[in-house]
């Protein structure tokens, strides 16, 4: 998937999908590949100016998305993943990379077009474990508007140190 390709008026999941497929070229390639669209289209692109630069990032290859009731389409869905554990409110990512001030960061993504949420809205649950994840010391930040906004946010996160 070419992140670039996708605008903050695409849905949540398709601004995660972007995301992630950035993460991984820029744990891989570096922040700099990562943000050279021709990188995600051009056939040898990535190997022949992708020099593994000083400025490659492998901790960003850690980070994940959690499941959420935002994938639920049915009841019988929902009943297995509370069984397994998920739970209502809890943020998009994770990004488990340690700064002077955090334990790591989790950020609440959203889309601009609210679908189904108003843009930018954070829901009580949200709220509930947004207040004790940061309690326990780590960077939550909510309301995070399409997969650019994050990028910056994870940028601005691992370089606090």
């Amino acid at each position: 998937m070419n992140p670039h390709t996708v605008g903050m008026a695409h849905s949540e999941d398709e601004n995660q999908g972007a995301l992630f497929s950035w993460l991984n070229m820029a744990s891989l390639w570096g922040v700099q590949m990562a943000n050279e669209p021709r990188a995600y289209t051009e056939l040898g692109f990535v190997k022949k100016h992708g020099m593994l630069p000083p400025t490659r990032i492998g901790a960003l290859r850690f980070a994940f998305a959690v499941p959420n009731g935002a994938h639920m389409n049915s009841a019988r869905t929902a009943a297995i993943m509370k069984t397994k554990g998920m739970k209502n409110g809890v943020p998009d990512i994770f990004v488990p990379t340690r700064t002077s001030r955090y334990a790591g960061l989790f950020i609440e993504l959203k889309s601009a077009n609210g679908a189904k949420v108003k843009s930018g809205k954070t829901h009580i649950e949200q709220t509930i474990w947004r207040d004790a994840l940061r309690s326990l010391g780590y960077r939550v930040e909510s309301g995070v508007v399409g997969w650019h906004n994050a990028r910056d946010l994870i940028l601005e996160h691992i370089k606090e140190d």
